[in-house]
């Protein structure tokens, strides 16, 4: 795999210098009459010649430059970028490159270069799913894509069809195109599903299609189409033409918009209210701002025996659950900045086990080359074999071999984040909650969370809407074992703490930038930095049950957003939040 770690933000163009020079296109009749300003461009001109305009970054050009002179026959396949501005380029039997290893996508990339696939196409939907085909009919998705692609994609695979591209755009819109001149798709603006079915009447290839907001550009091979030619990327288009180049593809970096902060609250509770057993709160946060919030639904239902009806707040403690991972990597990463100017300077490097070895005296040669950095990456390799919270337990498992080499292999392990703990307490002669409350919390006006219940009404898990059984308060004490899991805290709260990773109230600037650039202590990085949660618990026929969801994000235009939901929710909590962000922009 290559990669580099930089952010590109351009349009690129791919060119075919021997094509026939093709019609300069005509706007529609609804055409935009503004352009996208801040558009940059990076052009390829056949195999060897390529261009960009002010703002691409000179290694980007070296890296084209350098799999060219290596190999001159290769064809660049696809450039993809991701809602966030990251993204990812195939060369033909080179691999694929990209600005950010830690991308979910690369993942699947990873294993379909092991098994020598003929990797086609990258896509990413703007609500965070996205889409990997190769030759013939292989193809994978995974998150929030148009069910109507989704299913279009296995239809042609199961019938044999030969894939080439998907183009995902804006409120739901599709392109698949396959076989030489097939194409699908749903949710287009009219002007374009005009051009495609012409296209296919005439028997037309479709080099491309990509949606620049609510614009787009279609290629074919006898011609090329805009809703806008007011589009710098068009203007692009229609210079190279006129020079002699025929487009054969074209990327255009997501441009991150203003939001509808009222359109993120309105779809928040369309997505709830009057659908759960219990309730929900969320807050959203525009460059620290608050700019939408609400909670509506019970804490404690009027059934349960003891504090009846007691209203969701903003305020109101729940467990978050996991989210507590990202919690214990930033107080990690502070004891870290802490550090490096005294006797007890550590690196994120470091091996971990001989920071606790004073605890878990034995561990397996492999696994004492796991580093703090595999720990929080959720990388370290460790076997899957149960959640283990004392240092006697987690001995067992450092003595069995690694599944995985370390840092090769991302598999989600609540023990990494035990060790994390660990790590924290015995190279800062800590105890651990003491130590996130005085350096992490407090620093960020963060006074009532804990690593146990709220004594007083806590808040009780349900789960779904037609269920009748008394709620789980968790009432849980999770002060000796909190790291994975474990603290409890409210939607103010968790808001409080991004707007405090944002304003680097705790870890420098160049220490948050790690933190999001290896995504330690978070889930994702695209379309935004993400961490959830969720506690389950089930006492049988007639017994308690319930359930709590928690997520918080980072997005890359500096919006956070946090959702608490106390039972079972009709849609995944962390679709809806990305959806969020991508629809009401």
């Amino acid at each position: 795999m290559k990669y580099l770690s930089l952010h590109i933000a351009a349009t690129l163009c791919l060119w075919l210098a021997q094509s026939p020079l093709v019609r300069a296109a005509e706007s529609s009749a609804d055409a935009k009459q503004a352009g996208r300003a801040g558009e940059v461009f990076f052009e390829l001109d056949g195999l060897n010649g390529f261009w960009g305009s002010p703002g691409v970054p000179d290694d980007a050009f070296k890296l084209l430059k350098d799999v060219q002179q290596k190999n001159p026959k290769a064809e660049l396949k696809c450039f993809a970028f991701a809602p966030d501005g990251n993204w990812v380029f195939l060369f033909d039997g080179d691999g694929y490159y990209t600005s950010n290893v830690n991308l979910p996508v690369c993942k699947r990339l990873d294993l379909l270069q092991k098994e020598n696939a003929d990797i086609q196409c990258v896509a990413f939907a703007p609500a965070g799913g996205w889409t990997v085909l190769w030759k013939t009919n292989g193809s994978w998705t995974e998150g929030n894509v148009p069910d109507g692609a989704f299913k279009k994609i296995v239809e042609v695979g199961n019938g044999g069809g030969a894939y080439r591209s998907i183009a995902y755009g804006p409120n739901g819109s599709w392109v698949l195109l396959f076989d030489k001149t097939g194409v699908h798709y749903d949710v287009v603006p009219k002007d374009l599903a005009m051009v495609l079915d012409n296209a296919v009447k005439k028997r037309l290839v479709v080099h491309c299609v990509d949606f620049i907001g609510s614009d787009w550009i279609c290629l074919t091979d006898n011609g090329w189409w805009t809703s806008n030619l007011s589009l710098p990327s068009a203007k692009f288009i229609d210079q190279n033409i006129k020079r002699g180049y025929s487009p054969k593809w074209i990327a255009v970096k997501p441009e991150l918009g203003p939001h509808d902060y009222a359109r993120w609250a309105q779809m928040i509770h369309s997505a709830f209210d009057g659908k759960l057993a219990g309730g929900y709160a969320f807050e959203v946060r525009d460059h620290g701002k608050i700019v939408a919030g609400g909670a509506e639904g019970w804490a404690r239902a009027p059934r349960e025996a003891q504090d009846t009806g007691v209203k969701w707040t903003l305020d109101k403690p729940m467990g978050v659950a996991s989210v507590s991972k990202t919690i214990t990597a930033v107080a990690l990463l502070k004891l870290w900045e802490e550090n490096q100017n005294n006797a007890h300077k550590f690196s994120i490097d470091d091996p971990f086990w001989p920071h606790i070895k004073n605890i878990c005296p034995n561990a397996g040669a492999d696994v004492k080359t796991v580093t703090i950095r595999n720990l929080l990456m959720q990388r370290s390799g460790f076997q899957k074999s149960g959640d283990y919270t004392t240092p006697h337990d987690l001995e067992k498992l450092l003595t069995l071999p690694l599944a995985h080499k370390p840092g090769t292999y991302y598999e989600y392990e609540n023990n990494n984040f035990y060790a994390a703990r660990l790590v924290l307490e015995q190279i800062g002669h800590v105890q651990y909650t003491p130590y996130v409350k005085e350096h992490v919390l407090a620093p960020m006006g963060i006074t009532g969370m804990e690593t146990h219940f709220q004594a007083e009404q806590p808040t009780c898990g349900y789960g779904k809407v037609a269920e009748k059984r008394p709620g789980f308060p968790f009432d849980w004490d999770a002060t000796s074992t909190a790291g994975a899991a474990g603290w409890f805290g409210s939607v103010s709260d968790l808001g409080l703490f991004l707007e405090g990773l944002r304003e680097h109230k705790v870890l420098s600037e160049p220490a948050t930038a790690m933190m999001f650039k290896d995504a330690l202590g978070w889930d994702q990085s695209e379309p935004c930095w993400m961490k959830n949660g969720g506690w389950f618990w089930d006492e049988g026929t007639g017994g308690r049950a319930g359930e709590l969801h928690s997520v918080i994000t980072h997005f890359p235009d500096d919006v956070d957003a946090v959702i608490l939901v106390n039972c079972k929710p009709p849609v995944s909590v962390e679709e809806l939040v990305v959806r969020a962000w991508s629809e009401a922009r």
